[in-house]
């Protein structure tokens, strides 16, 4: 086996902080996102975005990222991510609901909480 050369043992000494993905990384996902879903999944989301193209998701990317720093936005921002407070360095990778998710929420919470209105038939599409 080849040693590894110094360049890569100082990047393995020097780790940069991780960083957010930003719209190249959120439009991204959303591309390749489209591609996966079903025709049934597809066609329901286009009507709840009122936008039919074959980039629905795409064009909606990175709204929560603007919408969180708007003053009616703000609530949302513990939404945006879970911080688990595990320690994967000693094997002990994992997130705990009740340990990781704070009393003003998490993404977790918040998928809950906005996944079961737009499973709901009652609700008008404009209220969903």
């Amino acid at each position: 086996m080849t040693p590894p050369s110094p360049l890569c043992l100082h990047c393995l000494r020097c780790p940069k902080p991780s960083q957010p993905w930003g719209t190249l990384g959120h439009t991204a996902v959303a591309l390749l996102a489209t591609s996966y879903l079903h025709n049934t999944t597809l066609h329901y989301s286009q009507q709840l975005l009122n936008d039919s193209s074959h980039l629905s998701l795409y064009s909606i990317a990175t709204w929560a990222d603007s919408y969180r720093y708007t003053p009616p936005g703000a609530f949302s921002a513990a939404y945006y991510y879970i911080d688990a407070f595990d320690d994967p360095n000693n094997a002990t990778c994992n997130v705990d609901y009740a340990r990781d998710c704070p009393p003003e929420g998490c993404i977790i919470s918040a998928i809950a909480n906005y996944t079961t209105p737009l499973t709901d038939e009652a609700i008008s599409v404009e209220e969903r």
